[in-house]
């Protein structure tokens, strides 16, 4: 598409990088985002603009990427997604993998949102948009073509349950260290997971008992869309004691308990709160925000103080009149929370968010942010708990 190729020539970006550089970082380098890396990588990637053609480049590229399923490349993931070889796929399928490339997550059609459905349904007919007006593909051509829903994951043998999901977030904690899919392939390696069985099954009992057992999934469309993700973190060390992915990994094999596309909700009140203890805020009236501080807990009630509008219903919107912020935290209580992070101010909440441990760096600023809106996932927000019952000392999981 144009917009690869612009890509490819450094005219355009993708995430920040060019396709140059998303090679080299996949072929050369690790993931590590640190300076060292970024100006190594910038170093090579202008030897390799000089020493090879685009066509190298991409194809370089499309070789060494990540597509999801675990699969590196465009020969795997041609395998993962649709059971052929690369050199077999028609354009229909060339254009899904085009487009699951930018969130292998949050784009593969079997485990995808409706939301994400309907991103890489637009992103697919984008790319094949493009090959049209880059005269790839006519446009009665175009017109015929279907979107073409990939096959099921197969499963791995011994990956059931709870089982692929432990694995998956090891090898991700892998890659950050350096330690990439193809060292560990070579073999001699030994890696022993911090997971305690007795709270592992402690936890997917819980997960049973509390959301499974509840539900009608054969029965009631929304309960048969309903996914659980729960991470478990030891705040004394960071070890992960405890994670559950799913219903079970060869069904769903996503991890929820990883994935950062969905949002933490009403888990984020605490750090609203956290931030306004740590930066010693007042409310309106000039009172000390404390557990005991009285707000007013009315349903809908417009924020005071703001120059964007925010009046949030609470749930079942139920108003609970003047409650003290102790009861109000207990009892999710919206509308105090909107009132507090404006008393704070949205930028001191976002910035104690990220001191903890909250990986979203680009959410705005704005009240709305009380009731959690970024993105963030089960594992990141276990890390951040566990920084706030160590006291505030960071603990990483």
């Amino acid at each position: 598409t144009r917009a690869l190729l612009n890509t490819v020539s450094g005219k355009g970006k993708q995430g920040g990088s060019t396709i140059t550089q998303q090679y080299v970082k996949n072929f050369y380098l690790t993931q590590d985002p640190t300076v060292s890396r970024k100006l190594k990588e910038l170093v090579i990637s202008l030897k390799i603009d000089q020493q090879k053609s685009k066509d190298e480049i991409l194809a370089g590229y499309i070789n060494t990427a990540y597509y999801g399923r675990g699969a590196s490349g465009i020969q795997a993931a041609a395998q993962a997604y649709y059971g052929v070889d690369a050199k077999d796929l028609n354009v229909s399928q060339g254009a899904y993998l085009a487009s699951v490339l930018q969130a292998p997550s949050q784009y593969d059609w079997n485990s995808a949102t409706d939301t994400g459905k309907k991103l890489v349904k637009e992103r697919w007919a984008y790319t094949l948009r493009n090959m049209v007006e880059m005269k790839w593909l006519t446009e009665s051509e175009r017109t015929g073509l279907e979107f073409p829903v990939p096959q099921k994951p197969k499963p791995a043998q011994g990956m059931e349950g709870q089982a692929g999901y432990l694995v998956e977030a090891a090898n991700k904690e892998l890659e950050k260290q350096g330690v990439t899919a193809e060292d560990r392939e070579a073999g001699g390696w030994t890696f022993t997971l911090t997971v305690d069985k007795k709270r592992q099954k402690e936890l997917e009992k819980a997960v049973d008992d509390q959301l499974e057992s509840k539900l009608d999934r054969e029965g009631n469309k929304v309960d048969a869309t309903v996914q659980a993700g729960a991470t478990s973190v030891d705040p004394k060390t960071g070890k992960v004691v405890a994670l559950y992915g799913g219903e079970d990994y060869i069904k769903h094999y996503i991890s929820n308990a990883t994935r950062q596309d969905y949002q933490p909700a009403s888990t984020f009140k605490p750090l609203v709160l956290a931030s306004a203890l740590e930066n010693e805020s007042k409310t309106q009236d000039g009172s000390l925000i404390g557990l005991n501080t009285v707000y007013d807990g009315t349903s809908k009630r417009p924020v005071v103080g703001s120059d964007t509008p925010f009046a949030p219903q609470n749930q079942d919107d139920r108003s609970y009149g003047p409650i003290s912020v102790q009861k109000a935290l207990n009892s999710s209580v919206n509308s105090v929370f909107a009132q507090m992070i404006v008393d704070v101010t949205p930028a001191a909440v976002k910035e104690t968010a990220l001191a903890l441990g909250v990986p979203d760096k680009n959410f705005p600023e704005r009240p709305a942010v009380t009731l959690g809106t970024m993105n963030a996932s089960t594992w990141d927000m276990a890390g951040v708990y566990a920084t706030l019952d160590n006291h505030g000392r960071k603990v990483t999981p």
